[in-house]
């Protein structure tokens, strides 16, 4: 991945994730997110009670969107359409904490039995830096 990106999605903290749910309505929260980067995979702390987890508890995957970057200071986004789903094995939990944790330390002390972890993997992705001329933009 272009380093641009890397060190854009390192340097931010919070994203917006959009879930279709159940009922073929979308729903979108302002969230904090970790991520990996091969294969690009984002990482998202809730509840199970939270309205954006309701039509992934039961092990289905739903389409799902993100975007990272609100500054009309830095004019950088990321763009993110694919798909999302709760992750559930222990192993995998293991591994991810330790990912997530290192990005969200506060995260850490709101863990509690009702944590859940969302897993958004994007299928197509657009970096836009509005502040070049012409703009750059990398798309996958």
């Amino acid at each position: 991945m272009d380093s641009k990106i890397v060190e854009f999605l390192d340097k931010e903290k919070i994203c917006v994730l959009s879930v279709l749910m159940s009922d073929g309505s979308p729903h979108s929260a302002t969230v904090h997110f970790s991520y990996e980067g091969e294969p690009l995979r984002f990482f998202i702390q809730t509840t199970n009670t939270t309205v954006k987890v309701k039509s992934l508890l039961n092990g289905q995957t739903a389409k799902a969107s993100m975007v990272i970057g609100f500054s009309e200071k830095d004019w950088i986004t990321f763009q993110m359409r694919g798909t999302a789903k709760i992750i559930s094995d222990a192993d995998q939990l293991e591994e991810l904490h330790k990912i997530h944790y290192k990005k969200q330390p506060e995260a850490e002390r709101r863990k509690g039995p009702n944590t859940v972890f969302i897993e958004f993997t994007p299928n197509w992705w657009r970096y836009t830096d509005f502040n070049t001329h012409p703009l750059t933009v990398i798309e996958q």
